[in-house]
């Protein structure tokens, strides 16, 4: 499934229509649809249309058959310290559950893109998202358990790179480029630290136990 993202990161006229077609019948990260679909500006934005739509192609994917429930709720109910995205941000915002997570946990980890996506969303022209200014204020009255890390890969600057007979061919994008707002590299964040991922995106939780060999579990399982 990564191999399908990375070819649907064309410009974007070239990638929204295909990516919207596959968003029928397959599960992707909200962070990466917000970047095609042309009704959002913002994960939040897509986020508010997802929760309002009863479409699949605009569903909000926590679990699938593809996860374990059993496993997420041993996970988390032993963990004391997570990293978590901005998907699990927004489920808890959305449930007026924030102060009950971070009750349960003596450490939270946010990577440094979650902070810098809401950190943009709250200084946005025209007006915040109302969940990004709820996750901001929470954030600021838990700094003492709050840690704020970093994962994403060194920048490149060359979106294409020259192959030995001189064909120009396109990079490679890392999973913190490929899925942004610090989700993608929040799962970076949990192999490098260790730690257990806390994503509402079911797809990232099949991937860090399966591609990055790493605990993961959603709201679902706390």
């Amino acid at each position: 499934m990564l191999s399908e993202l990375v070819l649907m990161s064309l410009p974007r006229e070239l990638a929204t229509a295909p990516l919207l077609q596959a968003a029928r019948n397959h599960t992707f990260p909200l962070a990466f649809r917000a970047q095609f679909f042309p009704q959002a500006h913002s994960i939040f934005e897509l986020w508010s249309i997802c929760t309002n739509s009863k479409e699949f192609s605009l569903a909000i994917h926590i679990w699938t058959d593809i996860n374990n429930l059993h496993e997420d709720w041993g996970i988390a109910t032993t963990a004391e310290t997570t990293c978590i995205d901005l998907s699990a941000l927004l489920t808890l915002a959305e449930l007026d559950l924030l102060d009950a997570f971070s009750s349960a946990f003596k450490t939270v980890i946010f990577a440094r893109g979650t902070k810098l996506a809401l950190l943009k969303e709250t200084m946005r022209f025209g007006g915040s998202h109302p969940l990004a200014l709820k996750i901001e204020k929470w954030r600021l009255a838990n700094l003492s358990k709050i840690r704020i890390r970093d994962a994403k890969s060194a920048k490149i600057k060359e979106a294409y790179i020259k192959t030995d007979e001189g064909i120009l061919t396109a990079r490679q994008q890392t999973l913190d480029e490929l899925i942004g707002s610090g989700v993608g590299e929040t799962l970076l964040l949990s192999r490098k630290l260790g730690l257990p991922l806390y994503s509402d995106e079911s797809c990232m939780r099949h991937w860090a136990s399966h591609d990055y060999q790493v605990k993961s579990f959603s709201t679902l399982g706390l």
